[in-house]
């Protein structure tokens, strides 16, 4: 280092800085006059401070500082030493060249190839010591840092990889070392490379990380890393049982073990003092449920001990004298009874509940009364105890009326119902005030006569539905009511007569003048006119001759017939064609078939073994074209078709004896004439059973044996022909089994009237006390004309209604000669809704069945009618089944017989006879429609007309 000299000089690059800052030049005699050169500042202040001529390092007082003291350089190229008490421009490295420059300051030039940063001597391109991407450059920059963008470096991360320089600054390409296991310590060793270690405080147990303190599932083992790593630790101070770790004292499930492991660390050690018997722990002098055995240590630990001394055996526990029953009012007292509580004091005891005096039971309707009984509770005075339902009863103070209004608690009278009051009627749902009318105004509200339903008028008349005051007259004026002669009728005026509602003076005649009105004879038809005969609509005087016919002997004569012609000589009028007598059918097949005037005038006489029917011949036997269950058979009857035997004429189809209706519900319903010529009948070895249970399946053929559909009732229900056919035979005493359900006790069927009582029956349905209510369904299927007359249509409604598990009167809806509809409910359940079973109401009252008029409709909100087998009447049914959806009634919309369309009373199938109907799918009962053939088939509605 070549060294360059100065008024002053500083030794230590260090210093540079600092003296520049504060000596403006060297050998400055400017400045402070302090009197002492001894210290540092005072020597390198260019002032002579004391005085004596000397500056700084020439002032003998300077000597002493290391400043001012010759130096010797020591660099790689020595310098002259510089004398004592000079300066020297010298920053201590030796890649710089060192000059003083005027003014007094020191210029240090970094060598070529080098750089002289932070007092430190770096060689050209050498590296930042401790931050990435800094360089030495001896060309740009030789006094600083260059940033360095190419090579590699270190970010610091130990995480990251491949660091490399980039605008000055050092990144890498990160990494994880995380192995996702919580046990580990991962560590990343800035290349890529990863440690993971296993934390001091953890344990590995197989693939499961623990931590210190962390238990295995039976709690005996423990994670204690300072005695492995790699396996559970056993818990010192328990009992492993089982596989189940247990604490010191802990008990078993019984309570008569425990954990004790100064016994034994691997089994139950027994608790002292006490019995386990069958898995359970007693204490010493524990009682069993019966109260008759207990706890006896001295006698066995593992069984009960009879008790020695038993007092009470009271519902078959034993008690001793002074025991107390659950309730405290009940005490074992075997003086006064060993088989029943003994009531203590003032208390009553009813079902182990106690009660005070005047305390109430649960519907308010008894109270404790000790003086009249203590074991039982007493009826509460001026109250009533009333069933609302067949499961509930509510308590009623007096006085309280019913929400009717028709009747009122009075415990006089009655503690368990409500009294009707005596000027009102309940009728239906409805009280209604004494004299108060019914709604058509020809019934009244009597309570002397009836408390449920209207009473008949005896002052006005009920005509049709209409009511009519005392001498109201008809519309015509030849009659009026008169309830003294008919309180239903008009009473025709004396020398009137009322035909339907035509008035008719005496002696007016019909229209073609053969009848007439005589009064005398009868007031309500016209009566036939003297000599004269009424014949195809036409009137005849008597002896008047045929007006067409050929046969000579043909006159009107009203003593034979007034309403045919009488064939007075030895000749045939057969249609109004005349015969000679013995004169032979013209065009008939038949050999015996001629005018025989001794047998027959109007028709051809068959003598030989054969059948004229119409204008065909059949021989003997020989079988209707279009209903094969009729042949001809001569001995009964030459003219008519006559039943064939071994068959069955069921819905207007034959069936040969044997056959069966052809479908799978139904494959048990067989023709058996010896049951039934006109239904089907079940074999003898199945049931034909469901239907009419809210909206279950139609019902359906099973085989004897065959378990109830509904799985609650099939472990008890089966299909017995023996016991019945038509209802599930059942021993369930809890549920009712009614066609294909299984119902609960105490289910209501649609119409609310009926519920399951498994106690009364169950396999029907058992009606509510208090609700009535008419029904009305239809048989299962249509049916013409011929029904075995209305008691065999009754019994057909009788037998569904019982196979659907209706009790009651049932008959079906069905005019006839003996029958007027009107009258087939009667009494108080004339008042009751009518509904179907369904529950839907069609009409409010059995009257208002019956309008009067042209058409007689129940709502439409109600739908088509159902029948018993859950079908509903309307067009689509599968044939043959209900045509047209119609219904038979044989009756007028006021209820009375048509005698003339009945189907003879309901015994005549026949396409001569006929009957009248109504159109149901449009939910009418009565209509104008025509009467039509009674070999329709229709359905047939059926009425509950009694319980």
């Amino acid at each position: 280092m070549r060294r360059k000299t100065c008024s002053r000089g500083f030794v230590h690059a260090s210093l540079m800085l600092l003296l520049i800052a504060i000596v403006p030049a060297c050998g400055d005699s400017s400045g402070n006059n302090a009197n002492r050169e001894d210290n540092a500042a005072n020597c390198q202040d260019g002032k002579d401070n004391d005085g004596d001529g000397d500056i700084d390092c020439d002032d003998s007082e300077c000597k002493a500082w290391s400043f001012c003291q010759a130096k010797t350089d020591t660099g790689p190229t020595p310098d002259t030493t510089v004398d004592q008490g000079q300066c020297t421009c010298d920053d201590g490295l030796d890649c710089t060249d060192d000059e003083c420059l005027p003014g007094g300051q020191c210029k240090f030039t970094p060598k070529a190839g080098k750089c002289a940063i932070d007092g430190k001597c770096y060689d050209d391109k050498a590296a930042h010591p401790s931050v990435g991407c800094l360089a030495c450059d001896a060309a740009k920059a030789p006094n600083n840092w260059t940033v360095q963008d190419t090579g590699s470096c270190d970010d610091g991360n130990p995480c990251t990889k491949n660091d490399t320089c980039a605008g000055g600054v050092c990144k890498g390409e990160f990494y994880t070392c995380s192995d996702a296991d919580e046990c580990t310590e991962d560590v990343c060793d800035g290349n890529g490379g990863c440690t993971n270690n296993l934390k001091t405080d953890a344990c590995k147990i197989g693939t499961a990380c623990y931590f210190k303190g962390d238990k295995d599932t039976n709690g005996c083992n423990e994670c204690d890393p300072t005695a492995s790593q790699s396996a559970w630790t056993p818990i010192t101070g328990g009992c492993t049982i089982s596989g189940i770790c247990y604490k010191a004292g802990e008990k078993d499930t019984t309570g008569c073990n425990q954990c004790d492991p100064n016994t034994s660390t691997t089994a139950w050690t027994p608790v002292t003092g006490g019995c386990n018997i069958s898995g359970t722990c007693y204490a010493q002098g524990d009682r069993d449920a019966s109260g008759c055995n207990q706890c006896d240590t001295a006698t066995s630990t593992t069984a009960w001990t009879p008790l020695t001394t038993v007092d009470c055996t009271i519902d078959s526990k034993c008690y001793k004298n002074g025991d107390k029953d659950a309730s405290g009012c009940g005490e074992c007292d075997s003086t006064a009874s060993a088989t029943a509580w003994t009531v203590k004091g003032n208390v009553c005891l009813v079902n182990g509940v106690c009660y005070k005096p005047g305390d109430a039971g649960a519907d308010g309707c008894e109270t404790c009364d000790p003086s009249q009984s203590k074991t039982a509770l007493s009826t509460a005075s001026n109250v009533c105890a009333i069933a609302i339902t067949t499961t509930s009863t509510l308590c009623f103070p007096a006085g309280t009326v019913e929400p009717t209004g028709c009747s009122y608690c009075d415990p006089a009278t009655s503690t368990t119902a409500w009294t009707p009051y005596t000027d009102r009627c309940k009728i239906g749902s409805t009280c209604v005030a004494k004299d108060t009318r019914s709604p058509n105004g020809c019934q009244i509200c009597d309570p002397a006569t009836s408390t449920t339903a209207y009473s008949p008028l005896t002052t006005d008349c009920q005509i049709g539905s209409n009511c009519y005051l005392t001498g109201e007259k008809i519309t015509g004026g030849c009659a009026s009511c008169d309830p003294t002669k008919s309180t239903s009728a008009w009473t025709p005026d004396a020398g009137k007569c009322l035909v339907g509602t035509t008035c008719y003076n005496t002696g007016a005649k019909s229209t073609n003048g053969c009848e007439e009105c005589a009064p005398a004879t009868s007031q309500t038809m016209l009566s036939p006119v003297a000599n004269t005969c009424q014949i195809s609509g036409q009137c005849y005087t008597g002896g008047t001759k045929h007006p067409s016919t050929s046969c000579t002997t043909v006159e009107c004569d009203p003593a034979t017939s007034a309403t045919a012609w009488t064939v007075k000589g030895s000749e045939c009028l057969i249609g109004s064609t005349c015969y000679a007598d013995t004169t032979a059918h013209p065009s008939s097949t038949c050999t015996t078939t001629t005018c025989n005037a001794s047998v027959s005038k109007t028709s051809w006489t068959v003598a030989g073994s054969e059948c004229l029917i119409g204008s065909t011949c059949r021989a003997e036997a020989a079988i209707n074209p279009s209903n094969q269950c009729q042949v001809c058979t001569s001995a009964t009857d030459k003219y008519n078709w006559s039943a064939a035997t071994n068959v069955c004429l069921i819905e207007g189809v034959c069936y040969a004896a044997g056959a069966t209706m052809n479908t799978t519900t139904k494959s048990c319903l067989v023709c058996d004439p010896t049951r039934s010529a006109t239904e089907w009948s079940i074999a003898t070895n199945a049931c034909y059973l469901g239907g009419a249970d809210f909206g279950s399946a139609q019902a359906a053929c099973y085989a004897s044996g065959a378990a109830h559909p509904d799985t609650t009732c099939a472990a008890t229900t089966t299909c017995n022909p023996t016991v019945s056919q038509t209802r599930w035979t059942t021993t369930i005493s809890t549920n009712c089994a009614i066609g294909a359900r299984c119902l609960a006790a105490g289910t209501n069927d649609p119409t609310g009237c009926y519920t399951c009582t498994p106690a009364t029956s169950n396999n029907s349905w058992t009606q509510v006390a208090g609700c009535n209510k008419t029904l009305f369904a239809a048989l299962n299927h249509g049916y013409q004309g011929n029904l075995g007359g209305v008691s065999g249509a009754d019994a057909k409604c009788q037998a569904q209604a019982d196979a659907a598990g209706y009790s009651g009167t049932w008959r079906a809806f069905l005019g006839a000669t003996t029958r007027d509809l009107t009258q087939l409910v009667s009494g108080a359940s004339a008042a009751y809704p009518v509904v179907n079973l369904h529950g839907s109401q069609l009409w409010a009252s059995w009257s208002a069945v019956f309008c009067g008029g042209s058409s007689c409709a129940w709502p439409s909100a109600a739908g088509y009618m159902p029948s018993f087998d859950n079908r509903v009447v309307n067009e689509g049914q599968a044939t043959p089944d209900w045509n047209d959806a119609d219904g038979w009634n044989g009756a007028l919309s006021t209820g009375a017989t048509d005698g003339a369309n009945n189907c003879s009373d309901w015994t005549d199938a026949t396409s001569t006879s006929t009957g009248r109907h109504s159109e149901w799918d449009s939910y009418q009962l009565f209509n104008t429609e025509s009467p039509v053939s009674c070999a329709t088939l229709f359905a047939v509605g059926c009425v509950r007309v009694s319980p």
